[in-house]
């Protein structure tokens, strides 16, 4: 225990200059618009003249300043619909000689107003609530419900697999690859890849995996999907020249990228990869905004069928297999993954500090990723059925296991993830670093969960799936209503609702951990023969209050 503590605490020392950096005081400024600065009146009475410079030219501020109604100088200048893109500082001449450099300035192609997410209460408490709700529901995963392959042996060849399994043991590999263009060496690359991968990173060894099933229909012409990855990425950077920094492609391109990376999700990661390279090599990262527009716009480019696979199994195994269960992984799966495409691509315009257009279009995107991942829940199940044994080779679920010291570095990339987005929205704040600890803290504590004592009752009695994302809901939306009673001013109450929405998911998350199985033979109450009909039923309704809940249809 006190490794864990003294570990944790090395994590937030370890960040802390990362957040300074991050939280680098930065304006975006469109061009074509009157812009304007706000100056401390001790600084602003010494100052002789406030200009614009950089990138070889130079715009001088109004020569007399506004004053506000709290004593602060509001300094103005329009900038030209011609004026360079890029970086600029405001330089500040004071009344001794001296200069002073009060802030930075990007400086950008018309898009959309200007946004600061902290002044934004409403949206900060929708993505808050989701993000921890979806967070919270993922950890909280019963594995003792989650269906795996039927083959538990060795699963870097087909020993064991192909022979006693199915009767035919002298039948040839090739029989169980039925693409256009099979290939026993791009079978066994992946499978040996996949598993050795995870020793390093599970994220990786999952991006090798997601596509294994459209590898039975095509054989080795599925590799034209990292190939259309990879094009698609070409495209999106090229749909953007004539702005500056990093922003959206157009919603077509962008859209297909999702779909892409619903049905691939290493396809998804590998068009990321490549816009970013094209856009490093142009020099068109200028800021940390610019970092993590792009970065968010990575994350939805390959997270469809991770967030599904977390939410609903991708793949089932025919021993459990029922039209229920599948018609159940299908539904809630691809309906989380369209609401949390949809609330991530809302969080563009956070990480831009822009109102991006694509943001108008982030409902037809959670419903067009909705779709996809659908479809890719129904192909997956088709292939498994077919074929479960190739799958269970191709993308095995028998990995090796993660190493401890990179498990620690994937912790460390974790909060550096987490802080490096939230400082966007809240600032350089304590609110930042108790977020960190509700996320980070469960998976360190996990490391010892098999040491602490288990409740077989508060097994039974935690919410998980979609009763805790309905529970986490209704009480993100109660506390979003005290707060808005309260009257605070929006800094405030978008701080406060952050630090507020992740309450219920880490105290469950906390107590999973001494509720984590049932009784010897036993599982959860409402999976049981004789609570069938409950089950169903409830899961209808309250997958239907979920929707409800998310759409603002109640409360």
């Amino acid at each position: 225990m006190k490794k864990l503590v003294a570990l944790f605490s090395m994590l937030f020392v370890a960040l802390g200059p990362t957040v300074a950096l991050a939280a680098e005081t930065q304006l975006t400024w469109e061009r074509s618009q009157m812009q304007q600065v706000v100056v401390d009146p001790a600084i602003a009475q010494s100052i002789s003249e406030l200009s614009l410079l950089g990138q070889g030219e130079s715009l001088r501020f109004t020569a007399a300043p506004e004053l506000t109604s709290d004593g602060k100088y509001i300094f103005q200048v329009l900038i030209p619909i011609s004026f360079p893109l890029g970086t600029y500082s405001v330089n500040a001449i004071m009344n001794d000689g001296s200069v002073k450099n009060l802030s930075l300035i990007r400086v950008v192609e018309y898009q959309s107003q200007s946004y600061n997410p902290l002044t934004d209460p409403e949206t900060v408490a929708t993505l808050s609530i989701t993000f921890f709700s979806l967070l919270a529901m993922w950890g909280l995963t019963d594995s003792l419900a989650r269906r795996h392959d039927d083959f538990e042996g060795d699963q870097t060849t087909f020993d064991g697999v192909d022979g006693g399994a199915i009767g035919h043991k002298a039948r040839d590999r090739r029989d169980f690859r039925r693409g256009l263009i099979s290939s026993i060496y791009l079978d066994q690359l992946r499978s040996v890849a996949t598993i050795t991968s995870n020793k390093f990173s599970p994220l990786f060894s999952r991006l090798i995996s997601d596509s294994s099933y459209l590898q039975y229909l095509l054989g080795s012409a599925v590799l034209v999907f990292p190939l259309l990855g990879a094009l698609l990425g070409a495209l999106a950077f090229q749909d953007i020249q004539g702005v500056g920094g990093i922003t959206t492609p157009s919603f077509a391109i962008f859209a297909t990228i999702i779909v892409l990376g619903a049905f691939d999700a290493g396809a998804g990661f590998i068009a990321a990869m490549v816009f970013g390279l094209c856009a490093l090599t142009s020099q068109r990262f200028e800021n940390v905004y610019d970092l993590r527009t792009y970065m968010g716009m990575c994350i939805l480019w390959f997270a469809p069928s991770l967030i599904a696979n977390a939410t609903r199994a991708l793949r089932e195994s025919r021993k459990d297999s029922n039209w229920w269960e599948r018609m159940t992984d299908v539904v809630v799966g691809s309906l989380i993954t369209g609401w949390a495409i949809r609330c991530m691509t809302i969080g563009l315009d956070g990480f831009a500090h822009l109102k991006l257009p694509l943001g108008n279009q982030a409902a037809t995107l959670g419903v067009i990723a909705s779709i996809a991942v659908a479809l890719r829940y129904l192909i997956e199940g088709y292939v498994n059925q077919k074929s479960h044994y190739y799958m269970a080779y191709l993308s095995p679920r028998n990995l090796n296991k993660h190493n401890p010291n990179f498990r620690i570095i994937g912790w460390f990339v974790k909060g550096l993830l987490f802080l490096f987005f939230a400082v966007s929205f809240l600032g350089a704040t304590w609110q930042l670093w108790l977020g960190l600890t509700y996320v980070v803290l469960p998976s360190v504590v996990k490391v010892i969960k098999d040491k602490l004592p288990n409740s077989s009752a508060l097994f039974q009695i935690l919410p998980v799936g979609i009763p805790a994302l309905v529970f986490m809901t209704v009480l993100g939306k109660i506390y979003y209503s005290f707060i808005q009673s309260l009257e605070l001013d929006p800094a405030s109450a978008s701080r406060t609702i952050f630090v507020l929405a992740p309450i219920p998911g880490f105290v469950i998350g906390l107590l999973r951990l001494f509720g984590r199985e049932p009784k010897a033979g036993d599982q959860r109450w409402y999976l049981r023969s004789n609570m069938k009909t409950v089950y169903r039923s409830g899961g209808v309704l309250l997958l239907s209050l979920y929707g409800a809940l998310t759409l603002g249809l109640v409360g």
